[in-house]
């Protein structure tokens, strides 16, 4: 589904090929080579308010504006809604099967059990909740002093010890990721229950990337746990956006691409010597935790400031 803009035409009818050159314009918009458009003003009146149509890459899509049904009404939002708890509804009953069926006969444990032993971890190194005692390590190295914060090893990966830390930060790091995942999504939902152009762009894939990113780089930059094959994660959505041609900011691309290499330096090359507090290495993480904040940041910016009057057709820029 998408949102039609306002047609030029007052005649009730109105076409235009995007592939006849990037000069064409709908609305005052620039098409794109290899989209169609056309749009239809219901009932006759010039004001693009009836029914309209278009089409992006071969997929067709239609919609009643205001309150005519669909996504972009409230009420076809809060419909849209009843699946997705369903099928969150359906993953927790799978989990508790799932517990129940493959539980260990000699130790009692299942998949819960398990999952709420790691609840027992600590603040990983590589995480941005070890960045303040990263940045102590690191100015007491540059000063000859002994570090003072230390590192143990759970699950197999390098944690700074409870004892050298604050039990309020510690609990602070365990659970505010999560409450704050959770205030983005019922941000998301307010904003699309009381913005109509809000609603407009959760049609168009460019959002539907921009939130998947978002959510994924959220996750990573706020959980105390924060390994590097997490990073894996956001790939396929740059992918994606790069195949299905939207518009993909170089800025971002080379953000991205920062993040991945020094991301390579600080854990392939450099683990070790981390580990130690080796002043370049811890530099270097600190560098690539700021940079990755600032990608999430600029992609939860696309994700909550959609321009006014959206229009999937011209997708915005991610």
């Amino acid at each position: 589904q998408a949102l039609v803009p306002h047609s030029p035409r007052g005649d009730g009818g109105s076409s235009l090929s995007a592939g006849e050159g990037l000069a064409g314009r709908w609305g005052g918009e620039r098409g794109r080579i290899g989209e169609t458009v056309t749009g239809r003003d219901g009932d006759g009146d010039g004001d693009g308010e009836g029914k309209g149509e278009c089409s992006i890459l071969n997929n067709q899509c239609s919609i009643f504006n205001g309150d005519g049904g669909g996504i972009l009404s409230k009420g076809g939002f809060a419909r849209a809604l009843v699946p997705l708890v369903a099928v969150f509804a359906l993953f927790v009953v799978a989990i508790f099967a799932y517990d129940a069926t493959t539980r260990n006969s000699k130790t009692g444990k299942g998949l819960l059990a398990i999952m709420g032993e790691h609840g027992d971890r600590g603040i990983q190194m590589e995480s941005n909740w070890a960045m303040p005692m990263m940045c102590v390590n690191l100015a007491r190295k540059l000063s000859e002093k002994p570090i003072f914060f230390h590192l143990e090893t759970v699950y197999g990966a390098q944690h700074f010890k409870k004892t050298e830390l604050s039990s309020t930060y510690v609990t602070a790091a365990k659970y505010a990721g999560f409450a704050l995942l959770g205030l983005m999504y019922a941000a998301i939902i307010a904003m699309a229950f009381f913005r109509s152009d809000f609603r407009a762009g959760l049609t168009s894939p460019e959002w539907i990337l921009s939130a998947m990113l978002g959510a994924l780089l959220f996750v990573i930059a706020t959980q105390r746990v924060l390994s590097p094959q997490y990073l894996i994660w956001v790939m396929p959505g740059l992918v994606a956006a790069v195949f299905a041609r939207v518009r993909v900011s170089i800025s971002k691309l080379a953000l991205f691409f920062a993040i991945f290499a020094l991301t390579y330096l600080e854990f392939d090359i450099g683990y070790e010597l981390l580990t130690r507090m080796d002043s370049l290495f811890v530099a270097i993480l600190i560098l690539r935790n700021l940079l990755l904040v600032a990608a999430g940041l600029m992609v939860l910016c696309d994700v909550f400031m959609i321009k006014k009057n959206f229009d999937s057709c011209n997708p915005h820029r991610i």
